[in-house]
């Protein structure tokens, strides 16, 4: 099977909302419910990423040295209610070697080990893996950033991905002699940062500490569009509403939102490898958090024209894409004592904010929408949108603090099939799971300093 056949998107599959065990057929939430668990990972956790094909799985990437040195290791592992083993991969699999020489931490208060989990297939590189992403259109398909300045494509089913002999091109796609992953080259830094589209399923956008955020055709396995900053861009995406619109923030405190439908400029050359390029244009250039870094942010699932940034001082704002010249929607300044690492909005409820910081706290805030006297609501007619906009105040309703991991946070993720169940990955060495709201209320198990080891 050639690189080509395993990471070009074959066909698009639509979630799941039953999985089948066996002769019997279960709601997904009988596959999620339970205890909050933990995973102890070998390596430095830098972010976790549920599956958007299947309720079972979960990616963590992860790095040796807090990622400043050595290697990385992308992990997936199964996730069960412990009753009975669902997924087809962990049938009669043991745990590997390195899980079964950890005893069980001394720091995990309670009773984590109660619910089952499997690592199903592990890939390593020589550096440090910093972030991962799931393809949206095969469900075995995997991105990861990697220190090198290299993203790389897994299809985990393989499970060969020692990539420590591999040599390629300065871009494209590398030679594989082993066939077993596909390089992206073309960053001349570290990637920090990838996201897949969710409309134009084929592209890839990786951001790298080179001031570069670059859209990817991996279809073709080739750049296609180059959107640029000053300095180091921490994260990129894809708007989940608009196929033209991606966003980007940087160490250059700005938030800068591109639109991919312009043309190129006149005197641009179509070469052999131009591929109908992208041409990004800027059309928003914002300060987002007073001069200081943005670290991350996430678009609002619910309302297509309010994204959330989050600071190096420790502040979230939400912003209208209308009216950014106006300033932030709300400003939740120092909701953390340190940066603000990661946040994602919920794919369940559009007011629900999940953050994580280096003060090694998880935070998940409901946020109330109250609209003011003597502005004029939005207006909506059959087919079009009105142009007056509603005036709006933003307050917190409510916020719980998740203080169970020992060092910095750096990922979280949210379930796309279990309403309000969550993932955070820490530097500690562990990746938790549980549900923070609703019914289902739950605490992750207590990491003590004296378990990261």
């Amino acid at each position: 099977m050639t690189e080509m056949e395993r990471v070009q998107p074959s066909r698009i599959d639509q979630p799941l909302t039953t999985w089948r065990t066996g002769h019997d057929v279960r709601p997904v939430d009988s596959f999620l419910q339970g205890r909050a668990r933990v995973i102890q990972l070998p390596l430095c956790c830098q972010s976790c990423h549920f599956s958007p094909f299947r309720p079972d799985l979960l990616a963590v990437a992860t790095a040796e040295l807090f990622g400043i040195a050595g290697a990385g290791r992308l992990h997936v592992f199964s996730i069960s209610n412990g009753t009975f083993l669902h997924s087809p991969e962990v049938q009669d699999k043991a745990a590997p070697s390195w899980q079964r020489s950890l005893p069980l931490p001394e720091g995990a208060v309670g009773n984590p080990w109660t619910t089952t989990h499997f690592e199903i297939a592990s890939m390593g590189t020589s550096d440090a893996i910093t972030d991962c992403a799931w393809s949206e259109s095969n469900e075995y398909v995997i991105a990861a950033a990697c220190g090198d300045g290299v993203t790389r494509l897994w299809d985990f089913r393989s499970q060969k991905a020692d990539l420590t002999q591999i040599r390629g091109n300065n871009a494209g796609a590398s030679d594989v002699a082993a066939r077993s992953a596909v390089e992206l080259r073309g960053h001349r830094a570290e990637v920090c940062g990838v996201d897949w589209s969710t409309l134009d399923r084929q592209l890839l956008l990786s951001s790298s500490w080179d001031g570069k955020a670059m859209m990817w055709d991996v279809l073709h396995l080739a750049c296609v569009c180059v959107l640029p900053h000053s300095e180091c861009v921490y994260a990129a995406s894809f708007s989940p509403r608009r196929r033209n619109v991606v966003a980007s923030v940087s160490a250059d405190g700005r938030l800068r939102l591109f639109d991919l439908n312009s043309p190129p400029p006149p005197n641009t050359v179509a070469g052999p490898n131009f591929l109908g390029r992208h041409h990004g244009t800027l059309v928003c250039d914002q300060e987002a958090h007073g001069g200081c870094e943005v670290l991350c942010f996430d678009w609002s699932k619910y309302h297509e024209n309010e994204i959330f940034t989050g600071g190096s001082n420790g502040s979230v704002r939400l912003w209208d894409l209308r009216a950014m010249a106006k300033g932030p929607l709300m400003d939740m300044a120092g909701i953390h004592k340190l940066a603000v690492r990661d946040l994602k909005c919920s794919p369940f409820s559009g007011d629900v904010l999940a953050t994580a910081s280096y003060d090694t706290n998880v935070k998940v805030t409901s946020i109330a929408r109250r609209l003011q006297t003597g502005f004029l609501e939005k207006t909506e007619t059959q087919g079009s949108v009105g142009a007056s906009l509603s005036k709006e105040s933003f307050t917190t309703a409510q916020q719980k603090v998740f203080s169970h991991h020992a060092e910095f946070v750096m990922g979280i993720d949210w379930s796309l099939f279990q309403p309000h169940f969550i993932a955070s990955a820490s530097w500690d060495r562990h990746t938790c799971l549980w549900s923070p709201l609703g019914d289902e209320l739950q605490y992750p198990p207590l990491i003590r300093r004296n378990a990261r080891q």
